[in-house]
């Protein structure tokens, strides 16, 4: 949000008598952000959010992005509702630009989110994908790949200025990511620009999704990548444990693929590029009278050669299968058949050096002769956290309605699953002594998972020669080793 546009209050008084919302009290400009012009409007009978479209909006796709926020509060989702003229429409002009009038929403932005905020993000998006699935309306993203390259073709040689030598890289950067971006992930209407400025909470819960004036049609795992950009990285430092806690909680509401999981980083990486480029746009063409400076483009060219290196810990490597003796049908939903009458066996292990500290997981999962492994692991997590995971990527990976049989050697996790699981959910996820339940992010997830399953919870006791909980075992502490060695 931001304010490029004065507001006189004779104008503002006669755009309100359009309205059914009362006398004018107060208004002030709000000056965050950088897209439109907002202004917190308070009459004698409700505080109220204007906005003066700007920029990048056209009003042709004004009527797009508020039938969605209707649709979205219609199903529970908490959006601000555009107010209604008095002819019915929902839009009107104001000082020669288009204008709307929503619910204000209770509420403040997490300016230093933690883990916590970052699963409760996590699963309002989850919702938010889950209630658009019977939206209507299409709207094509505008800054897709091809649109990214007209930015930069917009640009020119003026990147130079901001930094000498840009260029170049932006044009490989964006050759590259034009090679190898997904183009067949599940898609829906997405909020693309989800930022810890567009979450307001309110006593530790989502209190409010607002600025869906990029939302479009494109796929719904690169939505969840910009929250990983914009939530999960301390200025350039990658915080995978946030990550975790996010995607945990994005698939209580919708379990992703494992062809999302592949490809999460490739996503995250271009999410980082877009957001580079059009803050460098802003940067460059900035309106000298804005009352608001713009942001460092910078900031984001880090995160996006961050999630160009190799050997970054993103929770996608401990997503992406490594796979034994396995094909292309063994993606979710299309894995082939089990060749055996038994249930699939499933191992499970984690492993953490420090506790907290660099931490990996590993499954091994068989299926009459067909062997699959998964492994990855963060750079902080808890042993605790990597047994959990180990158990949540492997029921994650396996299509729905399998028979499965997890053994692990964590008590913890077949106690949970099997004994206190239902103790926790009565109790809204207290324990007995009325604290929060440990990573309750995680067991929510690892619960929605099993629910899709039939699952036989099974402990096997660790370093007693069972061949498959000790191949977890050793790959899980390499998991663990490795992403060690690349912390030095």
């Amino acid at each position: 949000m931001a304010v490029y546009t004065p507001v006189e209050k004779s104008a503002l008084e006669a755009f309100l008598a359009q309205f059914d919302v009362g006398r004018l009290v107060s208004f002030k400009g709000i000056a965050e952000g950088i897209e439109n012009s907002n202004y917190l409007v308070q009459t004698d009978r409700h505080l109220l959010i204007l906005t003066l479209f700007e920029k990048r909006v056209a009003p042709e796709d004004i009527p797009y992005f508020l039938s969605l926020c209707l649709h979205l509060a219609k199903r529970g989702i908490k959006v601000a509702a555009p107010c209604q003229r008095r002819s019915g429409e929902h839009q009107a002009r104001l000082h020669d630009r288009e204008a709307v009038l929503v619910t204000f929403l209770p509420g403040a932005s997490e300016t230093k989110p933690q883990e916590q905020h970052c699963a409760k993000v996590g699963e309002a998006l989850g919702a938010l994908h889950r209630a658009t699935g019977d939206f209507q309306l299409r709207r094509a993203n505008p800054l897709d790949l091809d649109g990214w390259h007209s930015l930069i073709g917009t640009m020119g040689d003026d990147v130079e200025t901001w930094r000498q030598g840009v260029g170049e890289e932006i044009r490989d950067e964006w050759e590259t990511l034009a090679a190898i971006w997904p183009r067949s992930l599940p898609r829906g209407t997405v909020h693309s620009d989800l930022f810890p400025d567009n979450v307001l909470f309110l006593d530790g819960e989502v209190s409010g999704l607002i600025d869906f004036y990029f939302s479009c049609d494109d796929a719904l795992a690169y939505d969840l990548a910009v929250c990983l950009v914009s939530w999960c990285f301390a200025r350039d430092v990658w915080q995978s444990e946030k990550a975790m806690h996010m995607i945990a909680g994005y698939e209580r509401q919708r379990p992703l693929t494992r062809a999302e999981n592949e490809v999460l980083k490739v996503l995250a990486r271009g999410a980082a590029f877009r957001f580079f480029l059009t803050r460098l746009h802003d940067w460059l063409y900035h309106p000298p009278d804005s009352l608001v400076r713009p942001h460092d483009p910078g900031l984001f060219l880090e995160r996006n050669r961050k999630l160009r290196a190799d050997d970054l810990a993103f929770v996608e490597t401990s997503l992406a299968p490594n796979r034994a003796k396995s094909d292309p049908s063994q993606a979710p939903g299309k894995r082939k058949a089990s060749k055996q009458d038994g249930p699939i066996a499933v191992y499970t292990d984690g492993s953490c050096l420090g506790n907290p500290g660099p931490g990996g997981w590993a499954v091994l999962i068989q299926d009459g002769d067909q062997e699959t492994v998964l492994k990855g692991g963060a750079a902080r997590a808890t042993n605790n956290v990597m047994e959990m995971t180990a158990a949540l990527r492997a029921l994650s990976f396996l299509p729905k309605s399998s028979r499965v049989r997890v053994m692990t050697d964590s008590r913890l996790v077949v106690e949970g699953m099997t004994r206190w699981i239902g103790a926790w959910q009565k109790r809204g996820w207290r324990t007995a002594s009325n604290k929060p339940v440990a990573n309750m992010d995680l067991w929510k997830a690892l619960f929605a998972q099993a629910e899709r399953h039939e699952v036989d919870w099974v402990w096997v006791k660790g370093h007693a020669l069972v061949e498959g909980n000790e191949r977890v075992d050793a790959l899980a502490r390499k998991e663990a080793k490795a992403i060690q060695e690349r912390s030095r």
